[in-house]
């Protein structure tokens, strides 16, 4: 198989990595196929995801884990609910900060120009739930060039659950949603800046997994653990880590089992 080709329908071996039986997944718009995914969830996905990783020079393929928009994987991976892909060289242009408080603002105020008068009550509201913090976009954290601890890297791959594994032909991992026309988002016309919010998100969890992040601040995180895997993942990472999650609703603590319910996970961690 050519570097950077989607693998051909059925079982396949990459590298030391043999994958059960998969298909291509194609756009129902255009016909042409995106992604190749298992059929199947795949055991220890987090230790086959890292080893995939590993081999992405060789292989030209990005890994990734599916997640659906229902308990499901079925959509949209088997449905095939996928937008034209985007110009991923318009991402390099794209400021994940930007982005981010874009988004930050749009929750923390009610109106577009900063000088329009507000509702007191949802100011008061706003900041009550968000105290001791303020409402301005504390911009992102700095980088870190630490590397993570291997035998606390393992576990946290471990802990992950069974999953799909898909495969991306791409140069980088933030190129993968661009390349398939999945914005992952409602508040979006494309992939592009959700592919740019994703550095954030990564390295949140990087930092948490390092032990770096004692509390992890959000809006509506049981909606987020209910609704988005990835949340689902970073929960279970905060309760290997002793990290905490505080939101408008409460503090919770991912080690314990009532909390993990409060925020939709009712398996343990």
């Amino acid at each position: 198989m050519a570097t950077g080709m989607l693998p051909a329908d059925g079982e396949l071996r990459l590298g030391p990595v043999a994958l059960p039986a998969g298909r291509q997944i194609a756009s129902i718009l255009s016909g042409d196929p995106v992604a190749w995914a298992t059929i199947q969830d795949v055991p220890d996905a987090g230790r086959v995801w890292a080893a995939l990783c590993d081999a992405r020079q060789q292989t030209g393929l990005v890994p990734f884990l599916l997640a659906g928009l229902d308990a499901t994987t079925t959509r949209p991976w088997d449905s095939g609910e996928f937008e034209p892909p985007a110009d991923t060289a318009e991402l390099d242009h794209i400021d994940a900060a930007d982005v981010l408080k874009e988004r930050w603002d749009g929750e923390m105020y009610e109106v577009d120009d900063p000088g329009e008068a507000e509702d007191p009550e949802f100011v008061a509201y706003i900041e009550a739930a968000i105290a001791p913090f303020s409402r301005q976009f504390p911009g992102l954290a700095p980088a870190s060039g630490q590397q993570l601890d291997p035998g606390h890297l393992g576990d946290v791959l471990g802990s992950l659950p069974a999953a799909r594994v898909g495969l991306v032909s791409a140069t980088r991992p933030a190129d993968v949603l661009p390349l398939i026309g999945r914005t992952a988002s409602d508040q979006f016309a494309d992939a592009l800046p959700v592919a740019a919010d994703r550095a954030g998100f990564q390295h949140l969890v990087a930092e948490v997994s390092l032990g770096r992040a004692g509390i992890v601040l959000g809006l509506e995180c049981s909606r987020l653990a209910r609704d988005s895997a990835d949340w689902q993942q970073l929960v279970k990472i905060c309760a290997h880590a002793d990290t905490l999650i505080l939101d408008e609703d409460g503090l919770y603590d991912p080690a314990i089992f009532n909390d993990r319910v409060l925020l939709g996970l009712s398996a343990p961690a």
